[in-house]
């Protein structure tokens, strides 16, 4: 994790409130119950670059992913909006893992029913 300044924690707060407190990689948000943690991830990599503009907010799941996925050397070199796009399914990890579990307790409180529930109809 590393040991981060006071300039970090200040910034990682500014970052949140920047991107609307949602990972920027596949949209979700922290649910207050200590699922879906957001994580401050240093663009260029060095964790002594504390610099807003070097901040990404990502949940633990996509950090994690992003890390397994990417070497220092191509996070460093490449950019991480690009990563994402180049990679259409790359933020569904963390979509996926909130919507299973949402989907489980929706069964469970209607008894398995509501298959509407979780349809969503594409737009025109």
């Amino acid at each position: 994790m590393g040991n981060y300044n006071r300039c970090f924690f200040k910034n990682k707060k500014i970052v949140f409130e920047r991107d609307n407190h949602k990972c920027q990689c596949c949209g979700i948000s922290e649910d207050g119950n200590g699922n879906n943690k957001l994580i401050a991830h240093h663009v260029d990599v060095d964790t002594r670059n504390n610099s807003p503009s070097n901040l990404i907010t990502l949940c633990f799941q996509c950090h994690q992913s992003l890390h397994a996925k990417y070497t220092k050397y191509v996070l460093r070199r490449s950019n991480i909006y690009k990563l994402f796009a180049d990679d259409i399914n790359f933020g569904e990890f963390g979509k996926n893992l909130i919507y299973g579990a949402a989907k489980k307790i929706v069964k469970k409180q209607f008894n398995g029913r509501p298959k509407l529930f979780f349809n969503i109809k594409k737009q025109r």
